[in-house]
């Protein structure tokens, strides 16, 4: 898959290639280093719902996640929409995917 190119490079962060257990703790930093109104896009090889969840518990109503492609890789953008201070999962969780 390609990655439009409307989608500047530098807010793109593609982990299809990650081992699993680096995902999330990648996925959570780059969140946690967002000020308010920052975004990047998330460049994954399948849908990941078990990290939205994630999201949904520690920053409830502080983010957005839209869909920019759904399959076979999938694109979401998320948005921190206010700082609720680190998610304490940068450096320490496993996604638990089994891709």
């Amino acid at each position: 898959m390609s990655i439009p190119s409307s989608i500047p490079a530098a807010s793109i962060l593609d982990v299809r290639e990650t081992p699993c257990a680096d995902k999330h703790p990648l996925i959570f930093a780059r969140y946690d280093a967002l000020a308010e109104g920052g975004s990047f896009v998330l460049c994954n090889s399948h849908d990941p719902q078990p990290l939205r969840g994630k999201f949904e518990g520690l920053f409830p109503g502080g983010f957005t996640w839209e869909y920019l492609q759904e399959g076979p890789d999938w694109l979401i953008r998320i948005t921190k929409l206010r700082d609720q201070g680190p998610s304490g999962l940068a450096g320490a969780e496993p996604c638990g995917c089994d891709h």
